[in-house]
């Protein structure tokens, strides 16, 4: 030991206890010599009982590379090699009985005459990584309030079974939706709106067989891929299924809540052979069941059912697919302004389609479709990451504004975008104080307790959250104080109009002084003139934006 370490002026040991890291000290045979606390702590063995043993016996290694089996021979994998080495990859510490997938790392040291005399050894306990990528897994597979399969794995189960070599499959997608569902959120509160989507579930499960897969689509809708079912079997299938739902007493926070739900659906292979063929006709059908007055099922009608509108909607489908699959896509910015110092405090990054021959597509028209076929996460993860790729230029340029980027209500409330955030390695700690997130009140409010849990953890981070298109649902106020958000953008329909119309001046003062008494800032979007922004700033609004303020230009002119 003294040998390793004769040439110090600093004990060394003082140093290793102060890392967090499991650092070990051995020599030549691989016996310890040395452990800092935070190895000895986690290995469960402390002085003779560590000291002297040997390192071998702790760890599991692959054997290539060893002179021979045995664990107390000399270590000469790797210790023996002539410089550092790294193994990830089928390495688990023997810690309290319990075999801990690590990160393994060796430094030889050596004497004055360059003989390898030893190495210190650095593990890194990999467990937390490996679960958090497991969660991930199961995230994006899994909805997790009512733990069904979500969009993502609906999608993949029915492509599969779509893709199989059998003449012989047939069936049904059935798309269900509770009815007046935001009428339960308003007037009973999230929790018992989410009591609802929960005991809706199970009720749904108990009615399907075996052989049907039953998913949480988005919000308040769900989806069934029934297969080896004719036509009469679907429909009495539909029928089944909305009189359960009608039939059955829902209670929840000590209430008895009626519901109902409305069914469209589309056969296979009589009506589409494809994922996005069925889920359109699927969700055509559904529209026209709520028109005919809800608690009723529709199958899609390809005389009365427009074939354009199916035809536009799986064209649009494809062309999404395709621009993320081939990053064609770019970004724009535009200039939020702080009212109180005349300075620009934010940009929006803004997303827009490229098509060929440089055309671009506005996001109104993508990003429904997007959203309603299980492609808006993919989207918004785009959209993060070429943000985050354009922080160190627009630094570079003086440019050290916060970037307010959008996110889907699919992305908001089923978590998978925020384990994937956690183990996105481009998003380190201090980057998260640079990204403003903004969440519309529609996404925040179909599922409060999973949008409250998204804000929370990323605001524990540093990042910041502005509520968009604030007003536009009448019970705004009732929920504002249960979200923790940081700013309140206005709605637009009550700002361009603002100057002569008197109930929106009234409406815009309201929510400016609530938002004021809840420490909220407020930013007024669609500021189109001088006399606008005027009125805003008169009525104590934080910020502004708009075209009066600064058109969307692209991100990358900025940098």
């Amino acid at each position: 030991m003294e040998e390793l370490f004769e040439d110090t002026s600093v004990n060394p040991s003082t140093v290793l206890n102060k890392t967090d890291q499991n650092v070990l000290v051995i020599d030549k045979a691989g016996k310890i010599l040395f452990a800092n606390d935070e190895a000895e702590e986690n290995m469960g063995k402390k002085g003779e009982d560590l000291l002297g043993d040997y390192f071998q016996s702790n760890i599991d290694y692959p054997n290539e590379g060893r002179d021979d089996s045995s664990k107390n021979s000399t270590f000469h994998w790797p210790i023996n090699k002539e410089k550092d080495s790294d193994f990830t990859e089928g390495i688990f510490w023997e810690s309290n009985g319990d075999r801990i997938p690590v990160d393994f790392t060796t430094k030889p040291l050596k004497n004055d005459q360059e003989e390898i005399i030893g190495a210190i050894v650095s593990l890194k306990d990999k467990s937390m990584t490996t679960r958090l990528k497991e969660e991930l897994k199961e995230h994006r597979n899994h909805d997790r309030l009512t733990g069904l399969p979500n969009h993502f794995k609906f999608r993949g189960e029915l492509e599969n079974y779509l893709n199989q070599d059998c003449c012989t499959r047939q069936g049904a997608v059935l798309l269900l939706d509770i009815d007046r569902f935001k009428e339960v959120n308003n007037s009973f509160g999230f929790g018992a709106a989410d009591d609802l989507l929960t005991s809706v579930a199970e009720l749904l499960r108990d009615k399907l067989s075996k052989s049907d897969t039953l998913a949480r689509f988005s919000g308040d809708e769900f989806v069934v891929f029934s297969p080896e079912r004719n036509r009469g079997d679907v429909e009495e299938l539909a029928r089944k299924l909305t009189q359960a739902v009608r039939d059955h007493d829902f209670r929840t926070k000590g209430r008895n809540i009626q519901a109902t739900i409305s069914i469209g659906y589309a056969l296979f292979p009589d009506q589409g052979d494809s994922t996005d063929d069925l889920l359109a006709k699927a969700d055509i059908a559904l529209s026209r069941a709520k028109q005919s007055g809800r608690n009723q099922f529709k199958i899609f009608n390809p005389n009365r059912d427009s074939r354009k509108e199916v035809k536009s909607r799986v064209g649009w489908v494809n062309r999404i697919d395709k621009a993320i699959k081939k990053n064609n896509f770019v970004l724009y910015a535009q200039p939020i302004l702080e009212l109180g110092s005349d300075n620009i405090s934010h940009y929006e990054v803004l997303i827009r389609m490229l098509e060929g021959g440089g055309e671009l597509i506005s996001p109104g028209k993508f990003l429904p479709i997007a959203e309603k076929f299980g492609l808006s996460r993919d989207i918004d993860k785009w959209v993060i990451n070429k943000a985050l790729e354009s922080l160190p230029g627009a630094a570079a340029n003086g440019l050290n504004h916060q970037f307010a980027i959008n996110l889907s209500g699919q992305s908001l409330t089923d978590n998978e975008l925020l384990d994937w955030l956690k183990c996105n390695q481009t998003l380190e700690e201090g980057n998260f104080g640079n990204i403003l997130f903004e969440v519309t009140e529609t996404a925040a409010l179909s599922n409060i307790k999973s949008a409250n849990s998204f804000i929370s953890t990323l605001k524990s981070r540093g990042s910041q959250f502005a509520l968009d298109d604030f007003g536009m649902g009448f019970s705004s106020f009732n929920y504002l104080k249960q979200l923790s958000v940081d700013y309140l953008k206005i709605d637009g329909s009550f700002i361009q109009n603002l100057p002569r119309d008197s109930m929106n001046q009234d409406l815009v003062q309201s929510i400016v002084e609530v938002a004021h008494r809840l420490k909220k800032e407020t930013i007024a979007e669609f500021v189109e003139d001088e006399e606008t922004l005027q009125m805003v700033r008169n009525y104590g609004t934080d910020h502004a934006q708009g075209y009066h303020i600064g058109r969307p230009q692209p991100l990358q002119s900025l940098l």
